[in-house]
Parts: structure tokens; sequence; C-alpha cells
């Protein structure tokens, strides 16, 4: 069951619930350090403001159009400000997104730990 840190820890005096604090500390420490889940939030957040940017240059074009054709009214430069406003929105919720992506990863990874 214990491996030979474990049992070392044990025969040095260490009790059992200090071995087990002391083996998920660091088990946490190697997830905090886990370069692939940082790999993979990064090309997501590259994913989304790709995204993000793509509809911005389209809301941008669709903005010159109506301008060079002189059809610019009210309702539609509302229309592409609440359009803007929801875009940029959506901008700001990757971070929060990035951090449920990591979290998620350290709960399965501690999960499948326990087991």
């Amino acid at each position: 069951m214990h491996n030979e840190t474990e049992k070392k820890l044990l025969d040095s005096g260490f009790s059992v619930d200090e071995v087990l604090k002391i083996t998920q500390s660091i088990k946490d420490r190697e997830v905090v350090n886990d370069s692939s889940i940082n790999k993979e939030i990064n090309a997501l957040s590259g994913f989304f403001k790709m995204v993000i940017g793509l509809f911005l240059f389209i809301l941008i074009i669709m903005f010159f159009d109506l301008f060079i054709s002189n059809q610019l009214s009210f309702p539609q430069v509302a229309i592409r400000l609440v359009v803007a406003a929801f875009i940029l929105f959506a901008a700001n919720l990757v971070l929060p997104l990035k951090l449920g992506i990591k979290a998620f990863r350290y709960m399965k990874r501690n999960k499948k730990n326990k087991i």
C-alpha cells in the first residue's frame, strides 16, 4: 500500500496523518507544476482570442460597409454597439474558463490518486 518514501517517513517517526499530508502536498505541487495543463489552457485561450478577434473584425467590416453606403442610422449603430459589448463581455469570460478547466483537471487527477 505504501511506497518507499511513505515507509521511510513512517519508520522515522511521522504519524500516518502527517505522512498523508506530506504526500498530498507533493501531489498538489506536481499538479501545479504540470506544464501539460498550462499548455492546454494556453491553447484554449488562444482559440477564444482568435474567435473574438474574428468577430470584432467582421463587426468593423460591417460598420464600415454601412458607413460607405450612407445607410448609417441610429438603430443600426445601436445594434452594432450591443453586439460589440456582447463580444467584449464574452472575451472577459476566458479567464474564469481557464481557471475552471484547471480546477476540473486538478479534481480529476486527485480522484484518480485517491482510488
